[in-house]
Protein backbone atom coordinates (compact mmCIF):
# COMPACT_ATOMS: atom_id res chain seq x y z
CA UNK A 1 0.00 0.00 0.00
CA UNK A 2 1.26 3.51 -0.81
CA UNK A 3 0.06 6.96 0.12
CA UNK A 4 0.68 10.16 -1.89
CA UNK A 5 0.28 13.78 -0.70
CA UNK A 6 -0.87 16.25 -3.35
CA UNK A 7 -2.37 19.76 -3.43
CA UNK A 8 -2.05 20.40 0.32
CA UNK A 9 -2.37 24.18 0.66
CA UNK A 10 -2.22 24.64 4.44
CA UNK A 11 0.84 24.37 6.64
CA UNK A 12 0.78 21.29 8.90
CA UNK A 13 2.42 21.36 12.33
CA UNK A 14 1.84 17.74 13.29
CA UNK A 15 1.18 14.79 11.00
CA UNK A 16 0.66 11.29 12.36
CA UNK A 17 0.47 8.36 9.94
CA UNK A 18 1.46 5.55 12.28
CA UNK A 19 -0.08 2.05 12.27
CA UNK A 20 -1.29 2.35 8.69
CA UNK A 21 0.83 -0.64 7.56
CA UNK A 22 1.89 1.42 4.59
CA UNK A 23 5.03 0.38 2.68
CA UNK A 24 5.55 3.62 0.75
CA UNK A 25 4.70 7.31 1.24
CA UNK A 26 5.06 10.03 -1.40
CA UNK A 27 6.41 12.58 1.07
CA UNK A 28 8.14 14.59 -1.67
CA UNK A 29 4.79 16.22 -2.44
CA UNK A 30 4.39 17.42 1.14
CA UNK A 31 6.43 20.54 1.90
CA UNK A 32 4.36 22.27 4.56
CA UNK A 33 5.37 20.32 7.69
CA UNK A 34 6.63 22.51 10.54
CA UNK A 35 7.20 20.25 13.50
CA UNK A 36 6.32 16.56 13.83
CA UNK A 37 6.07 13.68 11.38
CA UNK A 38 5.09 10.35 12.94
CA UNK A 39 5.48 7.40 10.57
CA UNK A 40 6.01 4.74 13.21
CA UNK A 41 4.67 1.18 13.02
CA UNK A 42 4.57 0.92 9.25
CA UNK A 43 6.45 -1.07 6.60
CA UNK A 44 8.69 1.61 5.13
CA UNK A 45 11.97 -0.31 5.46
CA UNK A 46 12.32 -1.35 1.81
CA UNK A 47 11.23 1.98 0.30
CA UNK A 48 13.62 3.90 2.57
CA UNK A 49 16.44 1.51 1.70
CA UNK A 50 15.99 2.27 -2.01
CA UNK A 51 16.00 6.04 -1.55
CA UNK A 52 19.70 6.64 -2.25
CA UNK A 53 19.17 10.27 -3.22
CA UNK A 54 17.07 11.29 -0.22
CA UNK A 55 14.01 11.96 -2.41
CA UNK A 56 11.35 11.01 0.15
CA UNK A 57 12.21 13.69 2.72
CA UNK A 58 13.82 16.24 0.43
CA UNK A 59 11.15 18.94 1.08
CA UNK A 60 10.99 18.62 4.87
CA UNK A 61 13.54 21.33 5.64
CA UNK A 62 11.51 22.74 8.56
CA UNK A 63 10.71 19.42 10.24
CA UNK A 64 11.85 19.11 13.87
CA UNK A 65 10.69 15.63 14.93
CA UNK A 66 10.77 12.46 12.82
CA UNK A 67 9.51 9.12 14.16
CA UNK A 68 10.37 6.06 12.10
CA UNK A 69 10.16 3.50 14.88
CA UNK A 70 9.02 -0.06 14.06
CA UNK A 71 9.27 0.13 10.28
CA UNK A 72 11.30 -3.04 9.62
CA UNK A 73 14.27 -0.92 8.60
CA UNK A 74 17.39 -3.05 8.06
CA UNK A 75 19.53 -0.37 6.42
CA UNK A 76 19.33 3.31 5.55
CA UNK A 77 21.04 5.05 2.61
CA UNK A 78 23.77 7.51 3.52
CA UNK A 79 21.87 10.56 2.22
CA UNK A 80 18.36 9.60 3.33
CA UNK A 81 18.14 12.68 5.63
CA UNK A 82 19.83 15.21 3.38
CA UNK A 83 16.65 17.36 3.20
CA UNK A 84 16.55 17.96 6.96
CA UNK A 85 18.20 20.97 8.62
CA UNK A 86 16.13 21.62 11.76
CA UNK A 87 15.61 18.11 13.09
CA UNK A 88 15.97 17.95 16.89
CA UNK A 89 14.45 14.51 17.59
CA UNK A 90 15.05 11.38 15.50
CA UNK A 91 13.45 8.07 16.46
CA UNK A 92 14.70 4.94 14.69
CA UNK A 93 14.00 2.49 17.48
CA UNK A 94 12.61 -1.06 17.17
CA UNK A 95 14.00 -1.74 13.71
CA UNK A 96 16.69 -4.13 12.44
CA UNK A 97 19.52 -1.70 11.68
CA UNK A 98 22.92 -3.43 11.86
CA UNK A 99 25.11 -0.60 10.59
CA UNK A 100 24.27 3.08 11.03
CA UNK A 101 26.29 4.89 8.38
CA UNK A 102 23.87 7.72 7.62
CA UNK A 103 25.27 11.21 7.08
CA UNK A 104 23.95 13.34 9.95
CA UNK A 105 26.74 15.92 10.01
CA UNK A 106 24.34 18.67 8.81
CA UNK A 107 21.78 17.95 11.56
CA UNK A 108 23.48 20.36 13.93
CA UNK A 109 20.33 20.97 16.01
CA UNK A 110 19.91 17.31 16.91
CA UNK A 111 19.36 16.86 20.66
CA UNK A 112 17.74 13.42 20.87
CA UNK A 113 18.30 10.25 18.84
CA UNK A 114 16.78 6.88 19.64
CA UNK A 115 18.49 3.83 18.14
CA UNK A 116 17.30 1.37 20.76
CA UNK A 117 16.13 -2.16 19.95
CA UNK A 118 18.10 -2.54 16.73
CA UNK A 119 20.98 -4.87 15.78
CA UNK A 120 23.85 -2.44 16.27
CA UNK A 121 27.17 -3.79 17.57
CA UNK A 122 28.71 -0.30 17.63
CA UNK A 123 28.68 3.11 15.95
CA UNK A 124 31.30 3.92 13.33
CA UNK A 125 33.96 6.56 13.92
CA UNK A 126 32.30 9.15 11.66
CA UNK A 127 29.02 8.98 13.58
CA UNK A 128 30.80 9.07 16.94
CA UNK A 129 32.78 12.16 15.95
CA UNK A 130 29.62 13.92 14.68
CA UNK A 131 27.65 13.19 17.84
CA UNK A 132 30.50 14.38 20.02
CA UNK A 133 30.63 17.64 18.05
CA UNK A 134 26.88 18.14 18.49
CA UNK A 135 27.18 17.56 22.23
CA UNK A 136 29.69 20.39 22.52
CA UNK A 137 27.02 22.86 21.34
CA UNK A 138 23.91 21.57 23.11
CA UNK A 139 22.68 18.76 25.30
CA UNK A 140 22.43 15.49 23.36
CA UNK A 141 20.61 12.33 24.46
CA UNK A 142 21.36 8.98 22.80
CA UNK A 143 19.54 5.70 23.39
CA UNK A 144 21.34 2.47 22.43
CA UNK A 145 19.49 0.13 24.75
CA UNK A 146 18.63 -3.40 23.58
CA UNK A 147 21.35 -3.57 20.93
CA UNK A 148 23.87 -6.44 20.79
CA UNK A 149 26.83 -4.17 21.54
CA UNK A 150 30.05 -6.14 21.18
CA UNK A 151 32.64 -6.42 23.94
CA UNK A 152 35.64 -7.25 21.76
CA UNK A 153 39.09 -5.79 21.23
CA UNK A 154 38.06 -4.59 17.77
CA UNK A 155 35.27 -2.61 19.45
CA UNK A 156 37.33 -1.09 22.27
CA UNK A 157 37.37 2.37 20.65
CA UNK A 158 33.57 2.47 20.65
CA UNK A 159 33.37 1.44 24.31
CA UNK A 160 36.01 4.01 25.23
CA UNK A 161 34.01 6.66 23.33
CA UNK A 162 30.97 5.93 25.50
CA UNK A 163 33.07 6.32 28.66
CA UNK A 164 34.74 9.55 27.53
CA UNK A 165 31.69 11.29 26.01
CA UNK A 166 30.76 13.17 29.17
CA UNK A 167 28.42 15.60 27.39
CA UNK A 168 26.35 12.90 25.74
CA UNK A 169 23.57 11.45 27.91
CA UNK A 170 23.33 7.73 27.19
CA UNK A 171 19.74 6.97 28.13
CA UNK A 172 19.31 3.91 30.38
CA UNK A 173 23.04 3.17 30.22
CA UNK A 174 22.86 0.73 33.14
CA UNK A 175 20.46 -1.43 31.14
CA UNK A 176 22.84 -1.80 28.19
CA UNK A 177 24.35 -5.25 27.72
CA UNK A 178 27.66 -6.20 26.18
CA UNK A 179 28.02 -9.33 24.04
CA UNK A 180 31.30 -11.30 24.22
CA UNK A 181 32.70 -13.62 21.58
CA UNK A 182 31.71 -16.69 23.62
CA UNK A 183 28.07 -15.41 23.47
CA UNK A 184 28.06 -14.45 27.15
CA UNK A 185 26.68 -11.06 28.19
CA UNK A 186 27.48 -8.47 30.81
CA UNK A 187 25.42 -5.49 31.87
CA UNK A 188 26.74 -1.93 31.82
CA UNK A 189 25.71 -1.37 35.45
CA UNK A 190 29.43 -1.16 36.32
CA UNK A 191 30.63 0.13 32.99
CA UNK A 192 33.91 1.63 34.27
CA UNK A 193 35.03 -1.71 35.69
CA UNK A 194 33.92 -3.55 32.54
CA UNK A 195 35.91 -1.17 30.36
CA UNK A 196 39.06 -1.57 32.48
CA UNK A 197 38.80 -5.36 32.18
CA UNK A 198 38.40 -5.03 28.43
CA UNK A 199 41.40 -2.69 28.13
CA UNK A 200 43.55 -5.08 30.17
CA UNK A 201 42.46 -8.09 28.13
CA UNK A 202 42.98 -6.28 24.84
CA UNK A 203 46.41 -5.00 25.91
CA UNK A 204 47.50 -8.58 26.61
CA UNK A 205 45.93 -9.74 23.36
CA UNK A 206 47.65 -6.96 21.43
CA UNK A 207 50.98 -7.86 23.04
CA UNK A 208 50.56 -11.50 22.05
CA UNK A 209 49.69 -10.49 18.49
CA UNK A 210 52.68 -8.10 18.36
CA UNK A 211 55.09 -10.77 19.66
CA UNK A 212 53.67 -13.44 17.36
CA UNK A 213 53.79 -11.11 14.36
CA UNK A 214 57.36 -10.10 15.19
CA UNK A 215 58.48 -13.72 15.55
CA UNK A 216 56.71 -14.63 12.33
CA UNK A 217 58.32 -11.69 10.54
CA UNK A 218 61.75 -12.65 11.88
CA UNK A 219 61.24 -16.29 10.85
CA UNK A 220 60.13 -15.30 7.33
CA UNK A 221 63.03 -12.84 7.07
CA UNK A 222 65.54 -15.50 8.16
CA UNK A 223 64.11 -18.03 5.69
CA UNK A 224 64.13 -15.54 2.83
CA UNK A 225 67.64 -14.39 3.78
CA UNK A 226 68.91 -17.98 3.77
CA UNK A 227 67.31 -18.62 0.39
CA UNK A 228 68.75 -15.40 -1.03
CA UNK A 229 72.17 -16.18 0.45
CA UNK A 230 72.14 -19.70 -0.92
CA UNK A 231 71.16 -18.57 -4.41
CA UNK A 232 72.80 -15.14 -4.29
CA UNK A 233 75.09 -15.74 -7.25
CA UNK A 234 72.31 -17.18 -9.34
CA UNK A 235 70.07 -14.21 -8.51
CA UNK A 236 72.83 -11.71 -9.27
CA UNK A 237 73.65 -13.44 -12.52
CA UNK A 238 70.04 -13.55 -13.69
CA UNK A 239 69.61 -9.89 -12.71
CA UNK A 240 72.59 -8.71 -14.75
CA UNK A 241 71.79 -11.00 -17.66
CA UNK A 242 68.28 -9.53 -17.73
CA UNK A 243 69.83 -6.06 -18.05
CA UNK A 244 72.10 -7.16 -20.84
CA UNK A 245 71.06 -7.37 -24.50
CA UNK A 246 70.55 -10.91 -25.74
CA UNK A 247 73.15 -11.20 -28.47
CA UNK A 248 73.72 -14.95 -28.58
CA UNK A 249 71.61 -18.00 -29.22
CA UNK A 250 71.27 -20.53 -26.41
CA UNK A 251 73.16 -23.38 -28.04
CA UNK A 252 76.96 -23.11 -27.93
CA UNK A 253 77.16 -24.61 -31.37
CA UNK A 254 76.01 -21.38 -33.00
CA UNK A 255 77.71 -18.84 -30.73
CA UNK A 256 80.67 -16.83 -31.94
CA UNK A 257 82.52 -15.70 -28.82
CA UNK A 258 84.66 -12.59 -28.71
CA UNK A 259 87.26 -14.21 -26.44
CA UNK A 260 88.62 -17.72 -26.11
CA UNK A 261 88.76 -17.32 -22.35
CA UNK A 262 88.20 -14.88 -19.53
CA UNK A 263 91.11 -15.07 -17.11
CA UNK A 264 90.16 -14.61 -13.47
CA UNK A 265 93.04 -13.87 -11.08
CA UNK A 266 93.91 -11.98 -7.93
CA UNK A 267 95.55 -8.60 -8.35
CA UNK A 268 98.63 -9.76 -6.39
CA UNK A 269 99.20 -12.49 -9.01
CA UNK A 270 98.91 -10.14 -11.97
CA UNK A 271 102.63 -10.14 -12.91
CA UNK A 272 102.68 -13.88 -13.61
CA UNK A 273 99.21 -13.94 -15.20
CA UNK A 274 99.79 -10.96 -17.53
CA UNK A 275 103.05 -12.49 -18.76
CA UNK A 276 101.26 -15.80 -19.35
CA UNK A 277 98.41 -14.09 -21.22
CA UNK A 278 100.88 -12.20 -23.43
CA UNK A 279 102.69 -15.46 -24.27
CA UNK A 280 99.46 -17.32 -25.12
CA UNK A 281 98.16 -14.50 -27.32
CA UNK A 282 101.44 -14.00 -29.22
CA UNK A 283 102.55 -17.61 -29.62
CA UNK A 284 99.25 -19.52 -29.78
CA UNK A 285 96.94 -16.98 -31.42
CA UNK A 286 94.46 -16.93 -28.52
CA UNK A 287 92.15 -14.06 -27.62
CA UNK A 288 92.03 -13.67 -23.85
CA UNK A 289 90.14 -11.25 -21.63
CA UNK A 290 91.66 -9.77 -18.46
CA UNK A 291 90.07 -7.12 -16.31
CA UNK A 292 93.03 -4.70 -16.26
CA UNK A 293 93.02 -4.35 -20.01
CA UNK A 294 89.63 -5.34 -21.41
CA UNK A 295 87.03 -4.07 -18.94
CA UNK A 296 85.12 -1.03 -20.23
CA UNK A 297 85.87 2.12 -18.19
CA UNK A 298 82.81 3.73 -16.60
CA UNK A 299 80.81 0.48 -16.66
CA UNK A 300 79.73 -1.17 -13.41
CA UNK A 301 82.26 -3.79 -12.27
CA UNK A 302 79.67 -6.56 -12.03
CA UNK A 303 78.39 -5.69 -15.52
CA UNK A 304 81.95 -5.90 -16.83
CA UNK A 305 82.45 -9.28 -15.17
CA UNK A 306 79.14 -10.64 -16.48
CA UNK A 307 79.83 -9.44 -20.03
CA UNK A 308 83.37 -10.81 -19.99
CA UNK A 309 82.22 -14.28 -18.88
CA UNK A 310 79.29 -14.30 -21.27
CA UNK A 311 81.45 -13.28 -24.25
CA UNK A 312 84.19 -15.85 -23.52
CA UNK A 313 84.16 -19.54 -24.43
CA UNK A 314 85.91 -20.46 -21.18
CA UNK A 315 86.69 -18.99 -17.79
CA UNK A 316 90.14 -19.74 -16.41
CA UNK A 317 90.60 -19.27 -12.65
CA UNK A 318 94.10 -19.03 -11.14
CA UNK A 319 93.60 -20.50 -7.69
CA UNK A 320 96.13 -19.07 -5.28
CA UNK A 321 95.96 -18.09 -1.63
CA UNK A 322 95.43 -14.51 -2.82
CA UNK A 323 92.57 -15.64 -5.06
CA UNK A 324 90.76 -17.30 -2.16
CA UNK A 325 90.85 -14.05 -0.17
CA UNK A 326 89.60 -11.81 -2.99
CA UNK A 327 85.95 -10.77 -3.03
CA UNK A 328 85.94 -9.98 -6.75
CA UNK A 329 87.57 -13.30 -7.60
CA UNK A 330 84.78 -15.01 -5.69
CA UNK A 331 82.26 -13.00 -7.73
CA UNK A 332 83.93 -13.97 -11.01
CA UNK A 333 84.15 -17.68 -10.18
CA UNK A 334 80.53 -17.89 -9.04
CA UNK A 335 79.23 -15.99 -12.06
CA UNK A 336 81.14 -18.34 -14.34
CA UNK A 337 79.62 -21.28 -12.50
CA UNK A 338 76.10 -19.90 -12.97
CA UNK A 339 76.85 -19.11 -16.63
CA UNK A 340 77.63 -22.77 -17.26
CA UNK A 341 74.27 -23.80 -15.81
CA UNK A 342 71.94 -21.18 -17.32
CA UNK A 343 73.52 -20.13 -20.60
CA UNK A 344 75.75 -23.07 -21.61
CA UNK A 345 73.41 -26.00 -20.99
CA UNK A 346 75.64 -27.21 -18.14
CA UNK A 347 78.64 -27.56 -20.43
CA UNK A 348 82.07 -27.54 -18.77
CA UNK A 349 83.32 -23.96 -19.18
CA UNK A 350 85.40 -23.61 -16.00
CA UNK A 351 89.09 -24.42 -15.93
CA UNK A 352 91.14 -24.11 -12.74
CA UNK A 353 94.88 -23.50 -12.72
CA UNK A 354 96.56 -24.45 -9.43
CA UNK A 355 100.13 -23.08 -9.34
CA UNK A 356 100.56 -23.88 -5.61
CA UNK A 357 99.73 -27.38 -4.41
CA UNK A 358 99.39 -26.11 -0.86
CA UNK A 359 96.38 -23.97 -1.81
CA UNK A 360 94.23 -27.10 -2.19
CA UNK A 361 94.28 -27.51 1.58
CA UNK A 362 92.86 -24.00 1.97
CA UNK A 363 89.90 -24.50 -0.35
CA UNK A 364 86.40 -24.23 1.24
CA UNK A 365 84.08 -27.20 0.81
CA UNK A 366 82.10 -25.46 -1.96
CA UNK A 367 85.34 -24.99 -3.90
CA UNK A 368 86.42 -28.61 -3.36
CA UNK A 369 83.19 -29.69 -4.98
CA UNK A 370 84.06 -27.54 -8.02
CA UNK A 371 87.58 -28.91 -8.20
CA UNK A 372 86.28 -32.46 -8.16
CA UNK A 373 83.70 -31.83 -10.88
CA UNK A 374 85.51 -29.37 -13.16
CA UNK A 375 88.80 -29.47 -15.06
CA UNK A 376 91.97 -28.31 -13.39
CA UNK A 377 95.72 -28.21 -14.14
CA UNK A 378 98.45 -28.18 -11.53
CA UNK A 379 101.74 -26.49 -12.43
CA UNK A 380 105.08 -25.71 -10.88
CA UNK A 381 106.08 -22.18 -11.82
CA UNK A 382 109.68 -22.73 -10.68
CA UNK A 383 110.39 -25.41 -13.33
CA UNK A 384 110.88 -23.77 -16.76
CA UNK A 385 110.41 -26.99 -18.74
CA UNK A 386 107.22 -27.84 -16.86
CA UNK A 387 105.98 -24.25 -17.28
CA UNK A 388 106.61 -24.41 -21.03
CA UNK A 389 104.72 -27.71 -21.30
CA UNK A 390 101.91 -26.20 -19.22
CA UNK A 391 101.52 -23.28 -21.66
CA UNK A 392 101.20 -25.63 -24.62
CA UNK A 393 98.72 -27.84 -22.79
CA UNK A 394 96.67 -24.82 -21.69
CA UNK A 395 96.59 -23.36 -25.20
CA UNK A 396 95.52 -26.69 -26.66
CA UNK A 397 92.78 -27.03 -24.00
CA UNK A 398 91.41 -23.54 -24.65
CA UNK A 399 91.17 -24.21 -28.39
CA UNK A 400 89.08 -27.38 -28.00
CA UNK A 401 85.27 -27.23 -28.00
CA UNK A 402 84.98 -29.36 -24.87
CA UNK A 403 87.37 -30.48 -22.17
CA UNK A 404 87.00 -33.09 -19.51
CA UNK A 405 88.38 -33.62 -16.01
Amino acid sequence: MSFQFRNIKHRVAYLRLSHTRCSEYGMEYLNLLDRVLNLSNNLLGESLKRDEGGRIFRNQKSLQVLDLASNKIAALPRNIFRGFFHITHLNLSSNSIEIFSVNISHLSKLTWIDLSSNQLSSLNEETRTTLKTFSEAQRLALNLQNNPLHCSCSNIKFLTWIAQSRKIEFLNLNNYTCLFQNSSQKAFNNFTRLLKEMEKECASFTLVIAITSTLLLVAVTVIISRIIHRYRWRIRYLYYVARRDKRHQTSNKYISYHFDAFVSYADKDREFVIALVKNLEENFNLRLCIHQRDFIPGTDVVDNITNAIHNSRRTVCFLTSHYLKSYWCDVEMNKARIESVYSRERSNVLLFIIPQRSVVKELPLKWMDLIENKSYIEICTADESELSAFKERLAETLKTDEFGN
